[in-house]
Formats: C-alpha cells, sequence, structure tokens
C-alpha cells in the first residue's frame, strides 16, 4: 500500500493498491489513483512599442518546491515584489519560472483589460518593459483526477490464462477561460479520460496432442494437436461532444432526454442524435420548443459572449468496442525445431466505431457521423521458426 500527499497547489497523488488471492490461481488487484494539481499564476508583460503589450499568465510548480517559494525566489532575485508584478517577457519569465519553480510550466491567455491596472489609463504606455500588471487570486486553474482499478485474474495453469480489468475515472478541468472577462477558468470534462473502460484477455489451448491430457499418441493429434486460441476484448466510452458557441432554446439538463440517442441510432446507425431540435423555420420560435439554433443568420457572432458549454459530458460520442483474435498452430519438426502458423483477426466481428458527430446546428448533416476510428477488419497471416 503506498499513499502520500503533496503540499498545498501541487500534485497531490493517492495511491492504494491491495492484492487479494480468491482461490488458487486467482487473483485479485484493486488499485485506486487520485490526483489533485493546481497552479498559482504569475504575470509577465513584455512591450514592443507604445500600445503593443502582450501579457500572459505564467504558473509553475514542480517537484521538491511550491508556486510560493519559486516567487519568493523570484522577488529575491529581481527585488521585492516583482513576482506580484511580472516579468519583463512573458517568454522569458516562463523560461525563468520553470528553472526555479520545477520542471513544468503552464500558460493560459490572460488579456491585458482583464488585469487591474495600477498605472492610470491616461497614462501612454512607455516603449521599455514594465513591470505593473497584477495577477488576481482566481488566475489558476485547478485539475482533479481520480480511478478506481479493479483487476482479476487467473494464472496460467492446465492450458488457460485469462485477465479481466475494469477501470472507472473521472477528471475535473478547471484550466480553460471561456469569455476574456470572465473572473475564473470554466469547469468542463477533459477530452482524454474515458468513465469506463473494460478489457478481457485470455489464452486457451486445446488439450489435445502430444504433452496434452487427450490423444497424446493418438494419430489424430496431427490434426487436432497443438492448437491455441488467444483473444482481447475492449469496452470504453467515448469522448464528450464538443460544440461551438451555440444558442439553445429550455433546459440544457434535458439535452440527453430531447436528443433521443438510444431510438434515432437504432434506426439509422449513422445518425447519432435527431437532427429536428435544430430549428431551421421561418418566424418566431414556438414557446415549447427544445433545441438549438439551427438559422445561419441567428448565431452568436464573434462578439458575443459564450453562451454554451465547448463539451458535453452527458452527451458523449461512440466509445470503443473491439475484438482482436488469435488462433495459432504448432507443427513440431523435430525435439529442437517447430514451425509456428498464426492467423491474427483484429476487429474480427468489423465493428465500426465512429467519430464524433456533426455538432453544428446549422449544418445539413447535423447529428449525423461521417466517419469511423480506427481500421475495419484486419486479417494477418504470420510464420515463424522457432529452434
Amino acid at each position: 500500500m503506498e499513499f502520500f500527499i503533496g503540499p498545498l497547489f501541487a500534485d497531490l497523488p493517492v495511491g492504494i493498491d491491495v492484492a487479494t488471492e480468491l482461490v488458487a490461481r486467482f487473483n485479485l488487484p484493486p488499485n485506486h489513483l487520485g490526483l489533485l494539481g493546481g497552479e498559482e499564476a504569475g504575470l509577465g508583460l513584455a512591450m514592443e512599442g507604445p500600445g503593443q503589450a502582450e501579457v500572459g499568465a505564467m504558473a509553475s510548480f514542480g517537484i521538491g518546491g511550491t508556486a510560493a517559494a519559486g516567487l519568493t525566489a523570484f522577488d529575491e532575485t529581481f527585488g521585492e515584489g516583482s513576482a506580484a508584478h511580472g516579468l519583463g517577457f512573458s517568454q522569458a519569465g516562463g523560461e525563468l519560472l520553470s528553472r526555479i519553480g520545477g520542471s513544468r510550466v503552464w500558460h493560459t491567455s490572460i488579456l491585458r483589460h482583464q488585469m487591474p491596472q495600477d498605472k492610470p489609463k491616461q497614462e501612454p504606455l512607455p516603449p521599455t518593459p514594465q513591470l505593473w500588471c497584477r495577477a488576481p487570486e482566481s488566475a489558476r486553474s485547478l485539475d482533479s483526477y481520480k480511478d478506481l482499478q479493479l483487476q482479476l485474474e487467473k494464472r496460467f495453469s492446465q492450458g488457460f490464462q485469462t485477465a479481466i480489468l475494469y477501470t472507472r475515472a473521472s477528471e475535473r478541468d478547471e484550466n480553460t477561460y471561456l469569455n476574456e472577462f470572465d473572473a475564473r477558468p470554466a469547469v468542463m470534462p477533459p477530452t482524454d479520460v474515458r468513465p469506463h473502460r473494460f478489457v478481457w484477455s485470455g489464452i486457451f489451448e486445446l488439450p489435445f496432442g502430444q504433452g496434452r491430457r487427450w490423444l497424446a499418441q493418438h494419430p489424430l493429434r496431427f490434426v487436432v494437436g497443438d492448437w491455441q486460441l488467444s483473444w482481447i476484448y475492449q469496452y470504453q466510452c467515448g469522448s464528450p461532444t464538443s460544440w461551438g458557441n451555440r444558442f439553445f432554446y429550455g433546459d440544457l439538463d434535458r439535452l440527453v432526454e430531447i436528443a433521443r440517442h438510444d431510438s434515432v441510432h437504432a434506426v439509422d446507425i449513422h445518425m447519432w442524435f435527431d437532427p429536428g431540435i435544430a430549428y431551421k423555420g421561418t418566424g418566431p420560435i414556438s414557446s415549447g420548443f427544445s433545441g438549438f439554433e439551427g438559422r445561419s443568420g441567428s448565431q452568436p457572432g464573434a462578439f458575443h459572449a459564450r453562451v454554451f458549454p465547448t463539451r458535453l459530458d452527458a452527451l458523449r460520442a461512440d466509445g470503443i468496442r473491439n475484438w482482436d483474435l488469435k488462433l495459432l498452430r504448432s507443427f513440431r519438426i523435430t525435439e529442437q525445431v517447430k514451425f509456428v502458423l498464426a492467423l491474427d483477426a483484429l476487429n474480427a466481428t468489423n465493428h465500426t466505431n465512429f467519430a464524433a458527430p456533426d455538432t453544428d446546428p446549422t449544418s445539413s448533416t447535423f447529428g449525423q457521423v461521417r466517419s469511423q476510428l480506427g481500421a475495419s477488419r484486419v486479417l494477418q497471416l504470420n510464420l515463424r521458426i522457432e529452434f
């Protein structure tokens, strides 16, 4: 068992690993992992001339030191108050914070008018780098990850071995500003974490032939002996669907209900949800309508604030359902030499794993899947000599 908690605003890994032998040759090792990461931001201001400025939020934390320790060293190097106001050029400041605070630096975009200004607005910007921006306490990100892993394994004996692995994972990302004037980053589901993942693998040797249970000396051993079957099955949830800035009428919590994924996809596998939830008619929208604004001329403009999430956890894309099989036969020539002929069937059932659907309500293909992830069935024939 391992258990570790780091300092605040640093990585907080928590791991628990316990192995239990259920019965002979069976092993059940559950594992839990938790991770919490956060960053405090210092600001750098780089100027190339009057009116030209770039403000970058630089956050640094690393092994062996916290962000506060790095900012203290920052002050000692450039004078008291330098860390709070920022360092000259943002890129150089990021490299310096990386050397002081650790090996990882995270950057985000924060516009100049988003930061409080210490100098009067009427005072022109000097042509040389100045340190005048102060980072708000909310200019930080927070990511948390945790999972539970369960594994059931039967060790290889009597020609059979199998392992089952299940992972339940969750993550909370708070590291992206939806609008330049937002006080803090928005919370959204991550794109690279799947809530559920299941894997089953196994090897089975037919009990016929030399050294096996049956037909060890029978002539049929040359036909039915020395066969082996192995497999890997994978299932996992899909990624959250990504969306542009859209107008949605109704209760967003009912989106899964009105999208009718199950019923629509059962009729047409290329339809991921009901395209009728996008209004493309003329005239005012009826009061009972729930769905998206589908008219191109009525979409949010570039100057509009973000009013719709960038990713939806409740409406996910297709996941992975895949069988990989291997059929193997050994032909012994002498005691030291044998031929091994194997047939690999990748995606043996030729199941289609769809890519994400079209989420543009103004598109004629709204709600449809237009491509697939991974390849169709692939057959490989292998021959090798072992000696």
